[in-house]
C-alpha cells in the first residue's frame, strides 16, 4: 500500500511545480516586462546606431580591403595561441592549489585580482619591457599580452568551478572506492548498499550495479539480507548460518536443489508437511534428498508451486487467506492436524477460491526434500 501511495504521489504531484511556473510566467507583472524591454533596448540601440552611422553598405567593403585576409588569419592564430596557453597553464595550477596548497587560495585570489584592477595600458607597457628579445617585433608578442590579460579571468573561472564541484571530496571518494583515479580493485565489497532506499529506486540501482559489474568484470562480494537482491544480481549465492557457509551455488540451483533444510526454508517460501499427511495429499513422492538414517519422524519440504489446489465441497483443506501477487495468487490452506500450507496458483484460476471455502490440495509428481522433524 505504501508503494502505491508513493507512486501516486510522484505521478500526481511532481508536475505541479511546472504548472505553477508556467502560470507564474503568464502572470508576470507589466512592470517586469517594461524592465526587460528597457534592458534589451540598452544593448540594441547602440548597435543600430553604429550600423546606421557607418551604413549597411559599408560592411562588404571591409572584406575587400587590402590586408584583410592576413589580419584575419593573424587574429585567429593569436586567439588559438591564447586559448591553448591559458588551458595548458591554468587548470593544472588551479587544481594543484586546491588539492595540495588550499591555504594559498586567498593569496592567489589577491594576486589574480591585480591585473583586473590595473589599467590594460599599464600591463601592456610593462609586458613590453620584460618580454624576451626574440618576441619583440613579432606577432607572438601580442599573444603574450593576451595571455597576461586573460590569466586572472581564467584562474577565477576555474577556481569558482572547482569550488562548486568540491574537488577534494571527489578525490577522497575516488580513493575510498578504488584507491585512486584509474584504479580498478580486484575485489569489491558492497555491504547492504541499497538497504536505505525505497523499493523503486532500489530496483533501478540494482540493475545499474549489475550492469556495471558485468561490464567491468570486477569480482564483487554483495552482502544483503534481501533474498530478491541476492537471487537477481549474483552469479553465485552463499547462505550462511551461525558463521558457517551452508551452501554456495547459482541462484537457480540454490532455489531448486537446496543442500539443507535450513537453506530450503531460508530461501523463498517452503511448506513443511508432516510425512503422515502425504497420503492425504495424493501419495508419497520420491525423496530428492534428506537424512540417510532418520532417527525419528520426518517432514517433506515442498514449495508453493509444488502443490495443486482446486475447489471441492469435500476437500482436504479450508482456505484461510489469499494474497494477490499479480500473475500469481498465494493461497493459505489449513489441512488436517492444524497444518497450514501455501499454494501458488495462476490468478485467473482462483476466482472461486475464497477464504472459508473447501478445497482439494494435492502434491505434484516431483521429488521433495525430506528433513527431520523439528
Amino acid at each position: 500500500m505504501a508503494a502505491v501511495i508513493g507512486d501516486e504521489m510522484v505521478e500526481g504531484i511532481a508536475p505541479e511545480p511546472t504548472r505553477r511556473a508556467n502560470a507564474g510566467w503568464r502572470r508576470l507583472p507589466i512592470w517586469r516586462w517594461v524592465i526587460l524591454l528597457v534592458v534589451g533596448a540598452y544593448f540594441i540601440i547602440p548597435l543600430v546606431a553604429a550600423l546606421r552611422f557607418t551604413g549597411f553598405s559599408a560592411f562588404p567593403a571591409v572584406f575587400d580591403q587590402e590586408g584583410f585576409s592576413a589580419a584575419f588569419e593573424l587574429s585567429v592564430r593569436l586567439a588559438l595561441i591564447t586559448t591553448v596557453a591559458t588551458l595548458v597553464l591554468m587548470p593544472p595550477t588551479t587544481i594543484y592549489v586546491h588539492l595540495r596548497m588550499p591555504r594559498l587560495r586567498r593569496l592567489m585570489e589577491g594576486v589574480t585580482i591585480l591585473p583586473i584592477v590595473t589599467p590594460p595600458v599599464v600591463l601592456i607597457v610593462g609586458v613590453l619591457q620584460v618580454a624576451p628579445g626574440f618576441l619583440k617585433g613579432t606577432p607572438y608578442l601580442l599573444a603574450l599580452e593576451y595571455v597576461v590579460l586573460a590569466m586572472p579571468f581564467a584562474y577565477r573561472a576555474f577556481d569558482a568551478g572547482l569550488r562548486a564541484l568540491d574537488l577534494q571530496t571527489l578525490v577522497e571518494a575516488s580513493h575510498s572506492l578504488g584507491e585512486g583515479w584509474g584504479t580498478t580493485p580486484r575485489v569489491l565489497l558492497l555491504d547492504e548498499p541499497l538497504s536505505a532506499l525505497d523499493a523503486k529506486v532500489r530496483l533501478q540501482l540494482r540493475e545499474q550495479i549489475r550492469s556495471l559489474q558485468q561490464r567491468l568484470g570486477t569480482t564483487t562480494l554483495f552482502v544483503t539480507h534481501d533474498q530478491e537482491e541476492a537471487l537477481s544480481m549474483a552469479d553465485r549465492v552463499g547462505v550462511m548460518r551461525d558463521g558457517t557457509l551452508e551452501q554456495i551455488a547459482s541462484p537457480s540451483e540454490l532455489y531448486a536443489h537446496p543442500a539443507t533444510a535450513f537453506v530450503a526454508e531460508f530461501v523463498g517460501i517452503m511448506n513443511r508437511i508432516p510425512s503422515e499427511l502425504l497420503s492425504l495429499l495424493g501419495g508419497v513422492p520420491a525423496a530428492a534428498d534428506g537424512p540417510a538414517d532418520p532417527s525419528g519422524a520426518v517432514d517433506a519440504l515442498v514449495r508453493p508451486k509444488g502443490l495443486r489446489i482446486a475447489a471441492s465441497p469435500n476437500g482436504n483443506g479450508i482456505v484461510t487467506n489469499r494474497t494477490f501477487l499479480g500473475q500469481l495468487t498465494r493461497i493459505s490452506v489449513r489441512l488436517t492436524g492444524d497444518v497450514v500450507v501455501q499454494v501458488d496458483q495462476q490468478s485467473t484460476d482462483t476466482g472461486t477460491i475464497t477464504p472459508g471455502s473447501s478445497v482439494e490440495v494435492s502434491l505434484l509428481d516431483a521429488p521433495v526434500l525430506v528433513a527431520e522433524r523439528r
